[in-house]
């Protein structure tokens, strides 16, 4: 895909939900593990006028940070998922807290998360005068919480086939799979816990 492609991609996508464009709205892509946001935050991080924020509550971020380590090769066509933020690695550590990707991952819109607000705005602050391309696969349960923070930004959630996208973590994860650590894959433990008040029913014996 060319450059060109991947602007009119991005203009076709922010048309459709969007009025208009503009230069400062921030762009949040989000979706469950192996559900292609990847692939699209990709495509429209080619758009010159973006600024791309690779999965910003990955716990951890601090090692993709200060070391340039191998992407998965699933994720065809990327090959530094954090260049833009490295060189502001201490901006952004400075007020990056591992409990971001992994505790209140449920959120609902009349709740208040100060300190993400408050590391979400400082990302963006980091853009410039460029769009903030946000790429998550933490976000999801959150939502609702994002969307009244940020009541002007783009929101594209991506939904897969529960069965495509189990089939595609299988494959991806083979040897984690054989090895019986299937439940930590894509950290199904973590939010399995999070979601322990709001569904008890995913500790139920039957489930077990």
């Amino acid at each position: 895909m060319t450059k060109r492609d991947a602007q009119n991609l991005f203009e076709a996508i922010t048309a459709r939900v969007a009025a208009s464009f503009h230069r400062r709205r921030p762009v949040f892509i989000t979706g469950r593990f192996r559900s292609g946001t990847s692939a699209l935050w990709n495509i429209l991080r080619q758009e010159p006028r973006t600024f791309g924020i690779y999965e910003p509550l990955h716990d951890s971020l601090p090692a993709y940070l200060h070391h340039e380590l191998a992407t998965d090769p699933s994720h065809h066509g990327l090959t530094d998922y954090f260049r833009e933020l490295r060189p502001q690695a201490a901006t952004v550590l400075a007020h990056f807290r591992p409990e971001f990707g992994a505790c209140r991952l449920t959120l609902a819109a009349n709740e208040t998360y100060p300190e993400l607000k408050a590391y979400l705005d400082r990302l963006m602050e980091l853009a410039g005068g460029k769009i903030p391309l946000f790429k998550f696969v933490r976000m999801d349960f959150r939502l609702p919480w994002l969307r009244r923070q940020f009541p002007d930004a783009v929101i594209i959630h991506i939904h897969r086939n529960p069965r495509e996208q189990w089939l595609s973590m299988r494959a991806r994860e083979s040897k984690e799979f054989a090895e019986a650590n299937w439940l930590s894959v894509y950290q199904l433990n973590t939010f399995a816990a999070s979601q322990l008040f709001c569904v008890p029913e995913i500790f139920a014996p039957e489930v077990k």
